[in-house]
């Protein structure tokens, strides 16, 4: 079991996101997330396997955190993918001047949002490593944009 866990363990370090250049944007973004979600699927199932294992006692800590980390990794991809693809729809809207001339208030909201979901990028380009995404990614500034995209996308309605 113990094998096992170590094993999953190492394979998240050669992980990496794919990242693809964003129109002439000058940013690049995730592209197929797919792989990354087999490994995930496949090491949930492996953990829970270990956690209804009758000789789990003496890794039960070590299996419980693992399993968090991995449903927080998978937790985190799927509400980076939504906010990415709620970015891509904003985007097009607000770099237009008429928009901006509109909406100035939504506009500079969208400003805000954009700086920091580029800054979150270019720091994923640095670092792709899956496992380094908590890092950066479940920062107060991820929350921030959350929340603008959220104000943004209300604006539009």
């Amino acid at each position: 079991m113990e094998k096992g866990l170590k094993k999953m363990q190492d394979e998240w370090e050669d992980v990496q996101f794919n990242l693809t250049e964003y129109r002439d944007s000058g940013i690049s973004i995730l592209s197929s997330c797919d792989d990354i979600q087999t490994i995930l699927d496949d090491h949930i199932v492996k953990t829970i396997t270990m956690k209804g294992s009758s000789f789990i006692k003496p890794f039960e800590k070590e299996i419980k955190e693992w399993e968090e980390k991995i449903v927080r990794m998978q937790e985190t991809i799927d509400e980076w993918l939504k906010m990415q693809s709620q970015w891509l729809y904003l985007d097009p809207i607000f770099s237009s001047e008429d928009i901006m001339q509109q909406m100035p208030e939504e506009g500079r909201l969208f400003l805000i949002v954009d700086k920091n979901f580029r800054e979150i990028m270019k720091t994923t380009v640095k670092d792709a490593r899956v496992c380094e995404i908590f890092i950066y990614y479940n920062s107060i500034k991820h929350h921030l944009v959350v929340v603008a995209i959220d104000q943004c996308l209300y604006c539009l309605v």
